[in-house]
């Protein structure tokens, strides 16, 4: 369903700004978990209208609210396909390899890793997901994640620190071929645990 859009004149300035810096990654970010742009649209949209109609009245830090609303959007429409996430569908197969012939047979090891990765991001916090599907998946930096989650810096660092460890966990470090998602230049131990690099 199309909701429309509230009255241009009647958007206050500060909430112009918001969406204006938002949008793109809110579009990218539910893309990415909806698999359907369409649907993508559709739910920014909504959710843009809902925070756009209460913006008075969030709470603070506004732009975590506002991320609550388009999680909840969200959320409703991962239930109208039964709780799929299109994460692992997508990312799994964006990048594999292919050769003119077909497919290169050498990478279809990696491609199962891949696969076994994105669902196990699939399974993480809610706030653990969406850092690293912003910082580690969309490529943003922390400093960007955090303006958009509403949160600071330093808990970005933190939730990335605890959902690297998780997966880790997750996806049986003794086993190194697993690939974990990367966050600046993070890198593995010799016990194949994610470590991260020292800031330059």
């Amino acid at each position: 369903m199309t909701h429309p859009d509230p009255p241009a004149a009647a958007l206050p300035h500060d909430f112009t700004a918001f969406h204006e810096a938002n949008d793109r990654l809110w579009r990218a970010y539910t893309h990415l978990l909806t698999g359907d742009a369409d649907t993508a649209s559709e739910t920014v949209d909504a959710a843009f209208v809902e925070v756009a109609l209460t913006w008075t009245r969030l709470e603070h830090p506004t732009a975590a609210a506002a991320w609550a609303i388009l999680r909840r959007h969200l959320a409703q429409r991962l239930r109208e396909r039964d709780h799929v996430s299109a994460l692992a569908e997508m990312r799994a197969f964006d990048s594999a390899a292919f050769t003119e012939d077909g497919p290169d047979r050498d990478h279809f090891h990696t491609l199962e890793n891949r696969i076994a990765l994105c669902a196990a991001i699939t399974r993480l916090p809610p706030d653990e997901h969406d850092v690293i599907v912003l910082t580690c998946v969309l490529r943003r930096t922390d400093d960007v994640a955090a303006r958009a989650l509403g949160m600071g810096v330093d808990v970005v660092r933190t939730h990335a620190e605890k959902a690297l460890a998780r997966l880790d966990r997750d996806l049986c470090p003794d086993e190194a071929a697993h690939p974990v998602p990367t966050r600046t230049k993070n890198r593995r131990d010799r016990r194949g645990r994610v470590t991260r690099a020292p800031r330059a």
